[in-house]
């Protein structure tokens, strides 16, 4: 009786050990944790803006003694004028591309000027820091540097009783800079970005402060604030035609994500 009893404990527990085993054996095997939202290889940002900017500085005129403030010659009012931008990035490579136009006139008491401003810019740069502060990269600091070059076109002329001075200037800058992006809760993007440069007859900064709601992947809108100064002379002696001075403004738009 005693020998069953002990046969009978001895078979519970090797059931008691074995079919436990048997059953986690059957379980599927636990999900791998959720792994970082992957980086998309190729990204193309087409970003048409609209531009409210003012010009502000001093010209040298051909033929006209002294430098002439814009303020003078009343083309200093703001207006709303075009600007873009396409950035493409691959990886950590980003390759940007801006264009953007600024022109004014005015008349009165006989005289009439215009003046007219493009510029347009090409870099590539390389991503120095991707910083996630989440697993799911929801927020992201990202840091870029930038080289390139600036090219531009300036035009003025005014138009005095019986009168004709105008210049015109096209330059080529060699500029380096730095491109900040934040990222916040995947939908909200503020950027910073910052360039200068020159060569021997022209120098040039521009400034850009930007933030952007992103409600789905392909769409964006934006809104921000450009400076741009510049410093740009050609010719010599009673020929020469400069500008110094400034375009500025709040700029709004929007992007699309391809």
């Amino acid at each position: 009786m005693l020998r069953s009893a002990l046969a009978g404990v001895g078979v519970g527990l090797c059931l008691g050990m074995v079919l436990p085993a048997a059953a986690r054996a059957q379980e599927p095997a636990a999900s791998p944790a959720t792994p970082l939202k992957p980086a998309d290889s190729w990204v193309v940002d087409a970003s048409p803006r609209m531009w409210y900017v003012a010009l502000d500085g001093d010209l040298t005129l051909p033929g006209v003694a002294g430098e002439v403030a814009l303020e003078t010659l009343s083309l200093d009012h703001t207006t709303i004028q075009p600007m873009g931008q396409l950035d493409v990035r691959a990886d950590r490579w980003l390759f940007t591309f801006g264009g953007g136009a600024v022109g004014n006139e005015s008349s009165g008491g006989g005289v009439r000027s215009e003046i007219d401003l493009r510029l347009f810019s090409l870099m590539g740069g390389y991503q120095l820091v991707d910083h996630a502060f989440d697993a799911a990269r929801d927020n992201v600091l990202r840091l870029w540097l930038l080289g390139g070059a600036r090219l531009g076109d300036l035009d003025a002329r005014t138009t005095f009783p019986g009168s004709l001075t105008e210049g015109d200037v096209q330059w080529v800058d060699l500029i380096g800079g730095a491109r900040l992006e934040i990222q916040i809760e995947e939908q909200f993007f503020t950027t910073f970005e910052i360039n200068a440069g020159g060569l021997s007859d022209s120098f040039s900064v521009d400034l850009m402060a930007g933030f952007t709601w992103r409600p789905v992947s392909w769409f964006g809108a934006q809104a921000g604030y450009r400076y741009v100064y510049l410093d740009v002379e050609d010719g010599e002696g009673s020929g020469r035609f400069g500008y110094v001075g400034s375009a500025a403004g709040l700029f709004a738009g929007v992007s699309f994500r391809f």
